[in-house]
């Protein structure tokens, strides 16, 4: 398994076996713009986001180790992010939006929840994972006409899918050179363009807010 982390889809899965599937990021950042809104006018809002904001993130990891084991996943990859907030530029309202997206977090919270299922998590750089068409290899930057969108050689895929698909690529090459893994996936290029979407809804209200939700598959 393969994931591109980002802030549109939150995350953004490729499986070996051709699963592929994406994780809006909406609701975690209305969590954000909602308490940044309001923290001003409650003691304890910040308490109270944080708590919110920690659920989601055991919640996202938990579910997506699940996966994982449901289908099979011996190793989990993600793109490595190092430099990401001196690398980028997206206006000072993305600026921000990207220097406080969680990340980190969400790699330490995966980590060590797969490793208690007996799953490897591991790094592969990202570098022009998002730009590179999956068709014909080469790197096509102004493919990404659009923060979601990915065209080239006359295919539309998921921007965000293209990029955890190379990544997954970049790591069986690695792998194969050591002779551990064959390099290839059993995703055709034409489903790429499908990946299921599931969204994160919360399903229990208490006194002290909402504290409690799961992810469920869009129809």
């Amino acid at each position: 398994m393969a994931l591109d982390l980002g802030i549109i889809n939150i995350i953004a899965g490729v499986i070996s076996t051709g699963f592929l599937f994406l994780v809006p990021g909406g609701e975690l950042l209305a969590l954000d713009r909602y308490f940044h809104k309001e923290k001003a006018k409650c003691r304890d809002l910040n308490r109270k986001w944080s708590r919110q904001r920690n659920h989601y993130l055991h919640v996202l990891t938990k579910w997506l180790v699940d996966l994982a084991v449901a289908r099979n996943v011996s190793t989990i990859v993600v793109g490595e992010l190092k430099g990401i907030r001196t690398d980028k530029d997206w206006g000072a309202k993305g600026n921000q939006k990207l220097h406080a997206w969680p990340f980190e977090k969400i790699i330490k919270l995966l980590t060590y929840k797969a490793a208690l299922r007996g799953i490897m998590v591991v790094k592969v750089s990202e570098r022009n994972s998002s730009t590179t068409c999956i068709v014909c290899g080469e790197r096509a930057k102004d493919a990404r006409i659009k923060r979601g969108l990915f065209v080239h050689c006359d295919k539309a895929f998921n921007a965000d899918i293209v990029g955890a698909y190379n990544i997954l690529q970049r790591y069986l090459r690695q792998a194969a050179a050591s002779a551990s893994v064959s390099a290839s996936v059993s995703a055709v290029v034409g489903a790429l363009a499908r990946p299921a979407v599931n969204l994160f809804v919360w399903r229990k209200t208490t006194p002290l807010g909402r504290e409690q939700g799961t992810f469920k598959q869009a129809s």
